[in-house]
């Protein structure tokens, strides 16, 4: 039986990564980087051995200690898969390259370190988008410096949309995903981002405010590329959560008619080896690519409800083991995000009663499960000292 460890800090992202490989026949092995993840994601009964490390939010303070923590949960293995859930951790692994390459399998682009960061920018995202012939909306860089706001205010249109060029070197990137109305709105964000994001340089585009976002999901490996679905948000996290589908759907790719093409071979021409999620958004009929997170989208566990298992499709491809990739899903699928929600009603931005309404569907949910109930029972008896902590501080 084929390994592969797991790491992350958010323990529904990692329950996702977790049961689609468990139900897939591989062993799962965790390097949990929160407290909350070994509380509740390390008790999946797919784990077979878990090692937490507490992280830093860029990885470097606890880096030695992740990479200690990576040799003990190889054990005697030659090589093993690792399937991160966060960028900064992919940016962790790769800077470690020559130490992690002999035995560890990481996500990359084309087996080259510096890369996978250096393909992180989304400028260079969309340069290649537009030579596979895919829209992308108008946009230019800018630095955050006094110099570069000052640039920036004199030269864009209003409104236009702000987005951090890079995820991987941004403190809490979501939060300055921004629309600036007017030239006040955009010095104001373009400092918070810098100040407080640790943000260096931003791309201004051209505002796409009321369009349908669409995430289509893939894996990649050694030129093989299969994308069978996109994620259709119905209801948007809230607070630090927007952006991130709360509830929503999985569909088949083929929605995306010809784009789907272009898409798999923007990611082939990409040279990325892992899982990824793109981008999109749906304006006036018109689909137009906003950027290529590379790592899985946090809707993953969706897709492989929907009958396309991707990280087993990654594990599959570097293993040697695959029997096909899924070109498209079998079913549709219906799905709610309980940390979302649960994070939501923590900040005061849910109520207990739309709490109980969200979670009384029938939807696939990803931390709770029939066929694996401990890490569920874990986030209950976790929510409910939650919950007192947030009655107490009234």
């Amino acid at each position: 039986m084929n390994s592969v460890i797991v790491i992350g800090n958010n323990y529904s992202s990692v329950l996702e990564l977790i049961r689609s490989l468990g139900t897939a026949g591989y062993e799962v092995r965790l390097l949990a980087l929160s407290q909350v993840v070994d509380y509740i994601a390390a008790k999946s009964k797919y784990v077979k051995k878990s090692v937490y490390v507490p992280a830093d939010f860029f990885e470097q303070e606890s880096e030695e200690a992740e990479l200690k923590a990576l040799e003990e949960l190889r054990g005697d293995e030659d090589r093993i898969l690792v399937i991160p859930c966060r960028d900064i951790t992919c940016i962790m692994l790769e800077r470690n390259w020559e130490r992690l390459s002999r035995h560890y399998i990481i996500p990359n682009i084309r087996g080259t370190k510096g890369e996978l960061g250096r393909f992180s920018d989304k400028a260079l995202q969309e340069a290649l988008a537009v030579e596979c012939g895919i829209r992308t909306p108008q946009g230019k860089v800018f630095p955050t410096t006094p110099e570069g706001i000052g640039e920036a205010v004199r030269s864009v249109g209003f409104p236009c949309f702000m987005k951090p060029l890079s995820s991987m070197d941004t403190r809490s990137e979501k939060k300055y995903l921004r629309v600036c109305g007017n030239e006040e709105d955009l010095r104001s964000w373009m400092r918070r981002a810098a100040e407080e994001g640790g943000c260096s340089r931003v791309l201004l585009e051209k505002d796409l405010s009321g369009g349908r976002e669409v995430s289509a999901y893939g894996a990649a490996a050694d030129g093989r590329v299969c994308l069978p679905a996109c994620i259709l948000t119905i209801r948007d996290g809230l607070g630090t959560h927007k952006g991130v589908a709360a509830e929503g759907m999985a569909v088949s790719s083929s929605m995306l008619g010809e784009l789907r093409g272009r898409l798999e071979e923007f990611v082939r021409r990409s040279g990325l080896n892992g899982l990824f999620c793109i981008d999109l958004m749906e304006k006036d009929g018109e689909y137009y690519f906003m950027e290529m997170n590379l790592r899985m989208g946090g809707s993953c566990y969706a897709v492989t409800e929907a009958g396309a298992n991707l990280p087993a499709a990654l594990a599959g491809m570097v293993y040697g083991k695959e029997t096909g990739l899924p070109g498209d899903i079998e079913r549709e699928v219906h799905f709610v995000n309980e940390r979302i929600d649960v994070d939501n009603f923590r900040n005061k931005l849910l109520t207990a009663g739309q709490l109980r309404k969200y979670f009384a569907t029938d939807a696939v949910r990803f931390v709770r499960s029939g066929e694996d109930l401990q890490p569920w029972r874990q986030m209950k008896k976790k929510s409910l000292s939650w919950t007192v902590a947030r009655y107490l501080s009234r």
